[in-house]
């Protein structure tokens, strides 16, 4: 499950390189540090054949009452009524620096590359109102999340990019793959002990 990310400065160089056309909501705002659910957060879709840069808001409301859908899990998405509209005809990609992830006695982890300065999530989205928002797709753990979590988000090379875009033949094949191992790192707080 994916519930934090985080986008530092770093990140907003390389999108540029990728998307040529940025929506002025992103251009005109700093939107760096962790993202949480509800919040406005960079998105790449497509429109008209070109990729583009929008914020959306991260959570499905839930059609019965309070809450939102953060998650959908990538074995099960076509069958879901809440993400198969969304998985056939509105596919995203979350960018990000890194995630975070707590083990079963609390500890935080976080999750990069450690090659490159961004990962790419697989994401879905819905028009809810007048805006757009989005859920992280999920995946069973690999050898290097299982440590720490079960799920994980199902995390894009960058030579899926325009095929998880765009081409509907290739969704579920891109679903079925085992994500790539990433670099994790504990976060450590500082103990202090009282004599």
């Amino acid at each position: 499950m994916c519930g934090r990310y985080y986008i530092d400065d770093d990140m907003k160089d390389e999108l540029e390189k990728l998307i040529h056309d940025i929506d002025q909501k992103i251009r005109n705002r700093n939107i760096t540090g962790d993202m949480k659910p509800s919040m406005q957060a960079p998105v790449i879709y497509q429109r008209d054949r070109q990729k583009q840069l929008d914020a959306f808001q991260w959570g499905f409301k839930k059609y019965q009452g309070n809450g939102l859908v953060i998650n959908a899990r990538a074995e099960s998405v076509f069958e879901k009524k809440m993400f198969s509209g969304a998985v056939t005809n509105r596919r995203c990609i979350i960018p990000a620096s890194g995630f975070y992830e707590w083990d079963a006695l609390k500890n935080k982890f976080h999750f990069t590359d450690g090659h490159k300065k961004i990962l790419y999530m697989a994401g879905i989205f819905r028009m809810e109102g007048e805006n757009n928002h989005f859920v992280i797709l999920t995946t069973e753990a690999n050898s290097s999340m299982k440590p720490v979590h079960d799920r994980m988000p199902v995390i894009l090379q960058e030579d899926l990019i325009d095929a998880w875009l765009s081409d509907d033949t290739a969704t579920k094949e891109i679903l079925s793959r085992v994500p790539p191992l990433l670099c994790k790192e504990a976060e450590i707080e500082q103990l202090r002990f009282e004599f």
